[in-house]
């Protein structure tokens, strides 16, 4: 009459180049596209990628109320647990001011800049219970059922995407320009 279940999975992500996204799926490296207005260390550093979600939880069990021949009534729970997916801190920097160009038709205006660590932070884990009751009819070999299920009962709730977005002077002419190559960049200046 009771039914046990459950998944586990463990994950790591880790390079220089973000490879897929949650909105696309596969996406081309731009790493070495324009090579003489980037360097790696700033530009695609190692580390934890975005799609970086290293445990993935869900437990659940069934219990059957009662069964005859022509119905059944089970009810049925599930929790659910995400750990926090990695991100960074990165914007646009005009590194094309620094740079001879060496004969590009059209250099890039900007290119991403790592202001953390790649991966250098994470989002919320995330936790959740969910409770099931389902109703089932039999006519001969023919199953009608009905199921209400009740989603994250506790309302637990956390942030699953940020707002990552950095402000230098490539998007905010506030802010003063550096030099990637040879400045380090200073909070509330550059």
């Amino acid at each position: 009459d009771l039914t046990l279940g459950g998944n586990y999975t463990w994950s790591e992500s880790e390079g220089n180049t973000e490879g897929e996204n949650r909105g696309s799926g596969p996406v081309p490296a731009t790493e070495l596209q324009y090579p003489e207005y980037k360097d790696l260390s700033w530009n695609a550093p190692e580390g934890k990628l975005l799609i970086d979600q290293t445990h993935k939880l869900g437990v659940w069990a069934i219990f059957d109320l009662f069964e005859t021949e022509r119905q059944r009534m089970s009810l049925s729970g599930v929790q659910r647990y995400f750990s926090g997916s990695a991100y960074s801190a990165f914007g646009p920097v005009a590194s094309r001011n620094y740079v001879t160009n060496p004969g590009y038709n059209t250099p890039p205006a900007s290119v991403n800049y790592y202001f953390s660590g790649r991966g250098a932070y994470r989002t919320d884990d995330i936790t959740q219970t969910d409770l099931g009751i389902n109703y089932s009819f039999f006519f001969g070999d023919v199953e009608v059922f009905s199921q209400v299920d009740i989603t994250n009962i506790f309302n637990e709730d956390g942030a699953l995407l940020v707002n990552q977005a950095v402000f230098t002077n490539a998007n905010d002419s506030s802010l003063l320009p550096f030099n990637p190559f040879t400045e380090t960049p200073v909070e509330g200046v550059h």
